[in-house]
């Protein structure tokens, strides 16, 4: 899943999306799909998506630190400071 989070680094946000579709049958048991998730949709401008994907993956997988750091982060860069201080 590292090949996403480059993909999106190289500004190639259409084959991180493919890619990720491609493994969409991760997504019901994956902490790792719904942050990677996350990572794309905020390069697509869409945080209020990825924050719901980070809480999922986190959900998924309490100890998934850094779903838990984007969660928050994005939380913070997008106004809700008191959820992302709960972290």
């Amino acid at each position: 899943m590292d090949n996403i989070a480059t993909l999106i680094r190289e500004g190639k946000i259409a084959d991180a999306e493919a890619s990720l579709n491609h493994r969409r049958a991760e997504a019901q048991s994956s902490a790792d799909w719904h942050y990677q998730r996350g990572l794309l949709l905020v390069a697509m401008g869409r945080p209020e998506e990825a924050i719901a994907e980070y809480g999922h993956a986190v959900r998924l997988n309490p100890a998934h630190a850094e779903a838990i750091f984007q969660l928050a982060f994005t939380q913070d860069l997008y106004g809700d400071d008191e959820r992302a201080i709960g972290l």
